[in-house]
């Protein structure tokens, strides 16, 4: 592995961090705020509640499973996912769970 390469690694994995983090921190915080504002009688929004704590999920696979640029340089010859086949498998479960959970916090907060 070249210099250039292996600093192009280290970017995009800050960066992907960096965005986890952002993510988990901004997913967390609405999320508790919607649950506050939903079990004191106030309004819920149906979109929000499932959004937030999608985006606290996708936050943690952003820390914890960044996509490796030279896995996919390796693999499909480009360093970004392109299209939905060149998605890691993990990334999969991830979404799906996402979504799941988004869901259920959204069952969950309307049962209130």
């Amino acid at each position: 592995m070249n210099t250039d390469m292996a600093e192009i690694k280290i970017r995009s994995l800050t960066k992907q961090r960096i965005l986890g983090l952002l993510l988990f921190v901004l997913g967390l915080s609405l999320t508790a705020w919607f649950w506050v504002r939903g079990v004191s009688g106030g309004y819920i929004y149906i979109n929000a509640s499932m959004l937030f704590p999608a985006f606290m999920i996708m936050g943690i696979g952003f820390l914890i499973f960044p996509i490796d640029p030279m896995v996919m340089k390796k693999k499909w010859g480009v360093e970004k996912i392109e299209n939905v086949g060149q998605i890691p498998g993990i990334w999969w479960i991830i979404l799906i769970l996402s979504i799941l959970i988004g869901i259920g916090n959204y069952f969950l907060l309307s049962s209130q």
